[in-house]
Formats: structure tokens, C-alpha cells, sequence
């Protein structure tokens, strides 16, 4: 007859193997909070196999737990090792810390200090999930203080004592978790043992009390509810992600649901196993094992270059016949193995002993890897040091680039609103120049007109006049202080002087305006085509084209065709206006045009560095090169965000001219996503600094060329940059600045 046992713990184990081993693939989305759940069954398994001894041994339960839990611990530790030691080109500078932090037990605060991120959705060491390790150890280290202490109160004095007291400590750890919560971040609260205790107590405090009180639970409804319960843990596990809001709620919902599923659990006993029990009770009965290898494993075939499909398949194969085997080696009861028979081949036991001497020879060659390995930490500690305080000052000077961009903008803007209030108000300006007139009777008859158009002017004219009495005029306007800008000459009809004369009144002049008026009988005196050519000559004359203003309109004149009517004094008058103001508009234009050309160029001659952790190394240098350059780093910066970032700036015309992208190797950037932003950035003058050749860049600074003559230049990680790595490589990104002619 074979043995009774409680096949639900067996499938509660298989329930939370499977949900964690699922998270790590990425599959399940809260698969994580099953390790609430493995605490749980640890505490209450821990009371469980300690209150059914006839005498508690510390000795006895430090060397079951060191057979265990720690035996295989140091096999997988070293194993792993052993194995990535052959894998080229694999950089882990943290190899000998975090070994050592797994090995003792401390591997959560490890992590902490290093700000890994376990939601994280890659793998950055194969020993990430060894934080739940750790803390198991500190428990086992523990519990037989704890356990010893309860006891004795529930022998001494009465048997609700401890339950009671146990209760309340658990109230007080979930209360603690619950503080941490609100006041700490996310990995704080999930790495950090005093956190997590709280779920351990539950299972503890359950313990007590299963063994004090027995469980009065009916056993005709108990695979109901514990059916009901699995389902709810399973929704939990596949809806609750590590950025739901609920998060807190449901690891302490989930501690508690593994209480109740306990109960159920232990209230129903089995003595016949069926097929699917066996291969449940054999998955649940290497867990642990499995545990300890699932990420090794994905660490390994993350590496290889597979279909997403063939690698979750190949994972759980190589998992689960990993874990299998190295539960053989550590001596597992292979009674509760399905299909059992087949086991006791020859071949397949002798296949089983090749692979225990494996495992045996990798564990002490890993042991000789992990020896000869370099602690890096003092290095690494320098870097990360460095790149704080490159942050510190990034942050600093973002906000005074971002400050003097606003200022600029600022300036530019109020120069644009100046220039349109200047060009609204432009005609009354123009009509409030103090302009000077020196001309004949036609002037003369269109005073009073000039006059009212010009009221700040002054009108010299006279019946008869010539050019030769221009100079006079000029002259003693000047010397009372009189002779404005611009100055207006209608000169011509009654004779025209030498050309000399006419050089003469313009140097008099000096740099004010000239406005010339032509005349209309041109035929018999020939004035306009001199006239023309002045204007060619000289910048600031200007010729007032009277004679084609009044064509087609003879009302303009009287019966001589040259003075004025009522009419014609009007007409004169707007001709006069409109050339002064047309000149001004157009020198108006021109400055506009001018200082828009000058904006740009300055725009378009700023420079935009888009990177991550290379760039952010290499800041302090770059910066000092170029002071007035946009800096926008991330630490863990996707394309896609890159890519979104750079068109919202394209659409916002905030994205630089000129385009730098500094990406260390762990960037991830395929062919087409290169020639998407590429084509984005058409109008731009990029540059993509290359680290490896994984495939072609159009706009590359190849510096992977210099990495390999000069390998120095390369951190121990192969990722960051040393003093002289990051000299070459501002030297190498300037080089291409400055040949650029885009």
C-alpha cells in the first residue's frame, strides 16, 4: 500500500514553481508574487517538519538545511560559472560580489546596493533571482532561535501564548511592508528582508497554530475552496503587473490566500496516486532545484541568436532536465517519480552517474573560475561614482541650457513682436520722418499737401530753381541744425547742372536718404536717364518715378503738362509718400529677413547629443567643447523612445540642426530601425557614433575602430570608456563637427 500524503502542498509547490518559472520567461505577468507565497509555505513547512520530531535538534536541522538548500546552492553557483567561463566575449564584472553575496547569504542587500532591477525585462546576471535565496538562508539561520523560543512558551505557560504573540508580530511585518510601501521604492520593498518577513510569520504563525489547534475543516468542501482559492491566486498572478497600483495589496492578499490554501490543503490526505498527481508531486519535489536553475539557464539562451518560441521551448526543457538530474544527484527519492519503471534502465542509470561526475567536475572548475576571477568593485565603484556626479552636473547645466534657450526664445519672440508693432506702425513713422525738400514750383505748388503729410518736414521751394542753388540750401541747413532725413529734390525741369554738381549735392547729404523726383518733360531735357544711373552708383539714392506715376493721367496737370492741378498736387504728394515708404519697408524686410537668417544659422549651427551611459561618461568632456549643446541622456534608453522623443521635438521645431547619438553596445538598434530614424532625421546633420559592426551606418563615427587598436581604451566591462577612451572619443566626434559642411 503506499504511503498517505497531502498532494495539495504538492500542488500548491507545482501552482507557484510554475507561476515564478513563467514570470522569468516573461509569460505570466505577476508570476512573481508566487514567491510570496513559496515564504509562506516555507515558514509553515519549517514549524511543520520541526513539530513532528520527537526532539528538535539545532544541529541536526543546520545540517538538513546546509544538505538542502545550501549544497545545491553552491553546485548551481559554481556550475554556472563554469559554464559561462567558456562563453566568449561575455563581460560580467560583477562575477566575484555577487557570487560572494549569494554564497553568503546576503545577495538582497547586494542588489540593492547595485540598483539591480528584477521587473526588469532583461537579464543582466544570471543570479538575479538568488535575492529570495538570500533571504530563505537568513530565515533558516533564524528559525531555530524562533522556533525554540516559541515553543518553549507554548510548553511553559500555555499554548495561546505564542500563537497570540506570533499574531501580533505578523500584524506588526505586514504593517512594516505596508509603511515601506508608501516610503520606499519598488525594489527597496521587495529586495529587503526586514520587507519580506511578513509573509514568512504568516506561514510560521500558521504553523503554531495548526499544531496547537488542529485545522476543523470539512474534507467533502475542501477541494471546492481550495479549487476557488487557486483560481483567484492564478488571476492575481496574471493581472497584477510590478506597476499595478495594487501591488502591495496583492502580495499581502496573495500571503494570506497561501494560509487558507494550507488549511485546505492539510485537511485532505490521499493514499492513491493518480498519473497527473505523480507528475505534479515529482515538479513540486524539485522546485527548489528548479528554482535555482531557471535563470542560468535563461541568462545562457538569451545569449543566442533563436526564435522567441524555440527559446521558451529549449528553457523549460533544459530547466526541468537540469533540475531533474541534479535532484538525482542530491540523492532524490525517485518513488514519486511517474514512470517510475523506466528509470531503473542501465543505460538511463548510467547516463545518470556520467552526468553527476559532470556536475562534480564543473563545480570544482567553476570553484577555480570564481578563484582566478577579478574583483572589479573598487573600479566599477569609481565609475559609478563618476557618472553620479557627471548626472549631477548633466541636471545642472540642462537647467541652464534649458533657462538661456527660453531666454533666447524670449528675445527672439519680443524682436518679432518689436519688428511687427514697427511694421503696423510703419506708415505713421514714415509720415513723422523729418524729411527735407528742396525743389521747384512743382514742389512749390504741392506744399501745403507735402505739409500735411509731413508735418515734422521742411519744404524749400521756389519758382525757377536749378540744381545749382541745391548745395547753398543744403549747406545752411545743415548749419542751423535744420537738414533731416530723408531729403527730397524735385529738381531738373528748369535746367540740370554738371554731373559734378550732382556728386557734389550728394556728398553733401552725406549718409542720409536721397529721394529724387523725375521729371515728366524728360524728352526735351534728358534728366531721368542720369538720374538712373546715380541711383545704380550710389545706395542711398533713390529716384521718386513721377513721370511713370502720372502716366495715363492728365488731370494731374495743368495745360503746360508739368505743374500741377488739385488733383495732381494729391497725387504728387502719395507718390512722394509711397516711394519714402516703400524704401523703408523694404529695408524693414530686410532686417527682418536678416535677423531670421541669423536665428536660424544659430539654430541650425546647435548641436543635440542623444545618448545613455556612454554619453553620460563622456559629458563632462563633450560639455566643455561645446557649452551651448542640448544634452539629452537616459540611462536605459529604448529606440522606441528614442524615436517618439526625437519626431515630438521635430514637431515642436525644438530638434537641433545637428544630431550626435552617443549609444553604448547594450543600445538596442536593428537595420531598419537605423534607417527609420535616419530617414526622420533627413533634413538634419546626423552622426552615430558605432560601437561594433553589426551592421552598416550611412552617418557613422566608427569607434570601434579605435577600440580595436586601442583595447585600453575599453572599461572592464567592455561597455564604458576610461580617461583615455572618452579623450579619443571627444577628439573623434569633434573631428567630424568640424569637416561637416551640411
Amino acid at each position: 500500500m503506499e504511503k498517505r500524503y497531502y498532494k495539495y502542498l504538492d500542488y500548491m509547490r507545482f501552482l507557484f514553481c510554475i507561476a515564478v518559472f513563467f514570470y522569468h520567461l516573461n509569460l505570466l505577468k505577476g508570476g512573481f508574487l508566487a514567491v510570496c507565497s513559496f515564504f509562506v509555505l516555507s515558514g509553515y513547512l519549517a514549524c511543520y517538519s520541526a513539530f513532528h520530531k520527537k526532539k528538535f535538534s539545532w544541529k541536526e536541522y543546520y545540517i538538513n538545511r546546509f544538505q538542502k538548500i545550501y549544497v545545491p546552492l553552491i553546485v548551481v553557483v559554481f556550475g554556472s560559472l563554469a559554464v559561462f567561463s567558456f562563453i566568449p566575449n561575455l563581460v560580467w564584472v560583477t562575477l566575484k560580489p555577487e557570487t560572494i553575496s549569494v554564497l553568503g547569504g546576503y545577495n538582497n542587500f547586494w542588489q540593492l546596493s547595485a540598483n539591480l532591477d528584477y521587473f526588469a525585462r532583461h537579464v543582466d546576471s544570471p543570479f538575479m533571482h538568488m535575492w529570495y535565496i538570500a533571504i530563505l538562508l537568513q530565515f533558516e539561520l533564524l528559525f531555530p532561535f524562533l522556533f525554540t523560543f516559541f515553543r518553549m512558551l507554548g510548553n511553559k505557560i500555555h499554548k495561546s501564548f505564542p500563537c497570540i504573540l506570533l499574531g501580533i508580530l505578523t500584524i506588526i511585518f505586514t504593517g512594516i511592508f505596508f509603511w515601506f510601501s508608501f516610503t520606499q521604492n519598488i525594489m527597496f520593498i521587495y529586495y529587503h528582508s526586514l520587507s519580506r518577513v511578513f509573509s514568512l510569520f504568516f506561514g510560521v504563525f500558521l504553523g503554531f497554530i495548526h499544531h496547537y489547534y488542529k485545522p476543523v475543516i470539512s474534507s467533502k468542501i475542501s477541494t471546492l475552496i481550495f479549487s476557488f482559492y487557486s483560481v483567484l491566486l492564478f488571476l492575481l498572478f496574471l493581472f497584477i503587473g510590478s506597476d499595478s497600483i495594487f501591488l502591495s495589496y496583492s502580495m499581502i492578499l496573495v500571503s494570506f490566500i497561501t494560509c487558507r490554501m494550507i488549511d485546505y490543503g492539510v485537511s485532505y490526505s490521499a493514499w492513491n496516486h493518480s498519473i497527473l498527481d505523480k507528475v505534479i508531486s515529482f515538479i513540486s519535489h524539485i522546485s527548489y532545484e528548479v528554482y535555482l536553475v531557471q535563470y542560468p539557464v535563461i541568462y545562457f539562451l538569451q545569449l543566442c541568436n533563436i526564435s522567441f518560441l524555440f527559446k521558451i521551448i529549449l528553457t523549460i526543457l533544459c530547466t526541468f532536465s537540469i533540475s531533474y538530474y541534479l535532484s538525482h544527484f542530491f540523492s532524490f527519492d525517485f518513488s514519486s517519480v511517474p514512470f517510475r519503471n523506466h528509470f531503473k534502465d542501465k543505460l538511463f542509470h548510467g547516463l545518470s552517474y556520467v552526468f553527476c561526475s559532470i556536475i562534480i567536475a564543473f563545480t570544482i572548475y567553476g570553484q577555480l573560475v570564481f578563484y582566478k576571477s577579478e574583483d572589479h568593485t573598487v573600479e566599477m565603484k569609481k565609475l559609478e561614482s563618476q557618472l553620479s556626479k557627471n548626472e549631477e552636473l548633466m541636471l545642472e547645466k540642462q537647467k541652464e541650457f534649458l533657462q538661456k534657450e527660453k531666454q533666447d526664445n524670449d528675445l527672439w519672440i519680443s524682436k518679432l513682436s518689436e519688428m511687427d508693432q514697427y511694421e503696423s506702425g510703419l506708415h505713421e513713422y514714415v509720415s513723422s520722418l523729418p524729411v527735407v525738400g528742396v525743389g521747384d514750383s512743382i514742389m512749390l505748388g504741392a506744399v501745403s499737401n507735402l505739409y500735411e503729410q509731413f508735418p515734422n518736414g521742411y519744404f524749400d521751394a521756389k519758382v525757377s530753381r536749378t540744381d545749382w542753388e541745391a548745395n547753398d540750401i543744403l549747406r545752411q541747413l545743415d548749419l542751423n541744425g535744420m537738414l533731416g532725413s530723408p531729403v527730397i529734390f524735385n529738381l531738373g525741369a528748369n535746367g540740370f547742372g554738371p554731373d559734378s554738381l550732382k556728386y557734389e549735392i550728394i556728398r553733401s547729404c552725406g549718409d542720409r536718404d536721397i529721394y529724387w523726383i523725375n521729371v515728366t518733360n524728360n524728352d526735351s531735357v534728358h534728366v531721368n536717364e542720369f538720374l538712373s544711373s546715380l541711383e545704380e552708383r550710389f545706395a542711398n539714392f533713390h529716384i521718386i518715378d513721377w513721370n511713370s506715376y502720372s502716366q495715363g493721367h492728365p488731370e494731374y496737370f495743368v495745360a503746360d503738362g508739368i505743374h500741377l492741378t488739385d488733383s495732381g498736387r494729391v497725387a504728387y504728394t502719395q507718390c512722394i509718400y509711397d516711394a519714402i515708404y516703400k524704401e523703408y519697408h523694404n529695408q524693414f524686410l530686410q532686417e527682418r529677413e536678416r535677423l531670421v537668417q541669423e536665428y536660424e544659422n544659430r539654430k541650425r549651427q546647435q548641436i543635440g547629443f542623444y545618448g545613455n551611459d556612454l554619453l553620460l561618461n563622456s559629458y563632462t568632456k563633450l560639455h566643455t567643447y561645446y557649452p551651448d549643446s542640448k544634452f539629452v541622456i537616459e540611462k536605459d534608453y529604448l529606440f522606441d523612445t528614442l524615436f517618439s522623443q526625437l519626431k515630438e521635438d521635430l514637431e515642436k521645431d525644438v530638434l537641433p540642426y545637428r544630431l550626435v547619438f552617443v549609444f553604448d553596445r547594450e543600445f538596442s538598434m536593428n537595420q531598419d530601425e537605423y534607417d527609420a530614424l535616419i530617414t526622420l532625421c533627413d533634413n538634419r546633420d546626423v552622426f552615430f557614433v558605432q560601437m561594433d559592426r553589426s551592421f552598416e551606418m550611412s552617418h557613422s563615427i566608427p569607434f570601434y575602430e579605435e577600440i580595436l587598436k586601442h583595447p585600453e581604451y575599453l572599461m572592464v566591462d567592455y561597455i564604458h570608456l576610461s580617461d583615455r577612451g572618452n579623450d579619443a572619443l571627444s577628439r573623434m566626434i569633434q573631428q567630424y563637427l568640424s569637416s561637416s559642411t551640411k
